[in-house]
């Protein structure tokens, strides 16, 4: 099995995973963002979300909304499209490499730390090896994978409901 080395290894490319990967660079690390769809962005390219909640301010998401948001009735509207366009250019602009269509399928760790993950790919099963590995996938699988305890749900075990519209 191949491995790739690098400084920070960050799972999930999502608005989290992103910013963190172009902020790293930004920084001098070498960064491997690793994201299982064929677009950055998660849930908000992927799911063809197209608002942003919160008040969440950098930089980097200021460029974000600067660059693809415009304002409608006091919402931040946003065009899932140009968003994908948009992270990716911010993406190579930083000098960040991208592995897509690429998912987490285990992890070595000892001691607590991790040593690498292993990734199933479209070429196959590789490793990354990292002195840093960031879990930004949206359901927390790096973690899930290594033991890290976690709760789910609400305290009933209730959790919230898919959305239709």
């Amino acid at each position: 099995m191949m491995t790739l080395q690098t400084d920070i290894c960050i799972l999930g490319a999502g608005p989290a995973g992103c910013a963190a990967a172009i902020a790293a660079r930004r920084m001098g690390a070498r960064v491997l963002l690793v994201e299982r769809n064929g677009v950055p962005g998660g849930m908000a390219t992927s799911g063809m979300l197209n608002i942003w909640c919160g008040d969440a301010y950098s930089s980097i998401f200021s460029h974000i909304l600067e660059n693809s948001t415009c304002v409608t009735g006091g919402r931040r509207i946003y065009s899932p499209e140009t968003l994908k366009t948009l992270l990716i250019d911010m993406l190579t602009d930083a000098g960040a490499e991208l592995l897509l269509h690429s998912f987490v399928t285990g992890v070595d760790a000892a001691d607590g730390r991790i040593s690498q993950v292993r990734i199933h790919t479209k070429s196959g099963e590789i490793a990354i090896a990292a002195e840093t590995f960031l879990d930004c996938t949206g359901d927390g699988d790096v973690n899930a994978l290594v033991g890290v305890p976690f709760d789910m749900g609400r305290k009933d075990g209730l959790l919230q409901p898919m959305t239709v519209e």
